[in-house]
């Protein structure tokens, strides 16, 4: 073989080899980002809306700050134009255009109220783009503004609608969902729990008190559901106030074994409510979970609780999945055999 084919050989195989590792390694992902996550339906005197859920993400470690308003999202935020719906401003006594700060690893969520002129009854797909203003050294948004080049962020959302004009969302929605979510970060009016906090707050499961429920109350379901004590340790010298709701409680409860799944019993008036725990205190909950599978095997499991602190009222009404995702403290491992 010569020196100038070895040569060759040699160049074409560290080729191959920097574009194998540029391909496996993963890349940061840019920030700032746009995200729409979902919508939901609102309405008031002033008519009906279709409000999408817009966030901004920071996925830098530096502060992120750029230019908004209070109540004025047209001046920034602009949609497809479509027969349908349209980009309305909340009302407000004074507008104002303001310097907004997004601390490092979170997002902002901003609702975008669309007015509904016409009601749809077919697939519209919106994009949303965002002229992002980072803060410059004036405070004179509106003088300078044409001084400064924007950033220009976009992201589409897929909006289905039946014959009757109900929406509802399709296999692929809930992936591009699940996907979105998956890259979206804790909002800024989230409160996570600090280390400090994880060693005051434990959650532990008896499995000595494992027993069936009564089949009437679950009538619902084929399977099997058994119930297991789940007790909140507040071993701080405060009180422990966190969120949960009237009677479908048990959505903030989760098993690390896919074989096991946490079920909610029928309810009819569902609201949120706090939790109080005292201090050096003790809380306890009857847990339902149900095994999916048939045959008789030992299960290990941990139980989780998501424990969610200064909940601001607005925070579930705009955007309350992030309260089942953050947050869980896990309890202890235990094994059970389903009888």
């Amino acid at each position: 073989m010569s020196a100038k084919f070895k040569l060759m050989c040699w160049f074409l195989l560290s080729a191959w080899f920097a574009t194998t590792r540029a391909q496996t390694t993963k890349q940061p992902i840019a920030s700032p980002r746009l995200l729409i996550i979902g919508s939901y339906y609102a309405a008031d005197s002033g008519g009906e809306y279709e409000v999408l859920r817009a966030f901004i993400i920071n996925y830098s470690d530096d502060t992120l700050r750029f230019w908004g308003s209070n109540c004025q999202p047209s001046e920034f935020f602009k949609i497809t134009i479509n027969g349908y719906m349209h980009l309305v401003d909340e009302e407000c006594k004074k507008s104002v255009f303001q310097q907004i700060a997004i601390p490092p690893h979170r997002s902002l969520l901003i609702p975008l109220k669309l007015t509904v002129s016409k009601q749809p009854h077919e697939l519209i797909q919106i994009k949303v783009s965002m002229s992002f203003y980072k803060c410059y050294a004036s405070n004179h948004f509106t003088e300078d503004r044409k001084n400064h080049r924007p950033e220009i962020l976009t992201d589409t959302i897929t909006l289905n609608y039946n014959k009757d004009g109900n929406p509802f969302y399709g296999k692929s929605d809930w992936e591009e969902l699940k996907q979105k979510e998956k890259i979206n970060l804790p909002t800024t009016k989230l409160y996570l729990l600090t280390a400090d906090d994880l060693k005051h707050y434990t959650v532990t499961a008896d499995v000595t008190k494992i027993t069936k429920a009564d089949e009437d109350e679950y009538s619902y379901t084929k399977e099997k559901v058994f119930q297991i004590p789940v007790t909140v340790h507040n071993n701080s010298d405060k009180t422990l106030r966190y969120y949960s709701m009237s009677c479908s409680w048990q959505e903030f409860y989760h098993i690390d074994n896919k074989n096991l799944e946490i079920v909610e019993p029928p309810c009819d008036n569902n609201v949120p409510k706090e939790v109080i725990v005292p201090a050096h205190s003790a809380r306890t909950d009857i847990v339902p979970f149900i095994y999916k599978k048939s045959q008789k095997i030992k299960q290990r499991f941990r139980v989780g609780l998501n424990i969610n602190k200064n909940v601001e009222e607005d925070l579930f009404e705009g955007y309350d999945d992030e309260l089942r995702i953050y947050n869980v403290v896990w309890s202890n491992e235990v094994t059970f055999v389903s009888k």
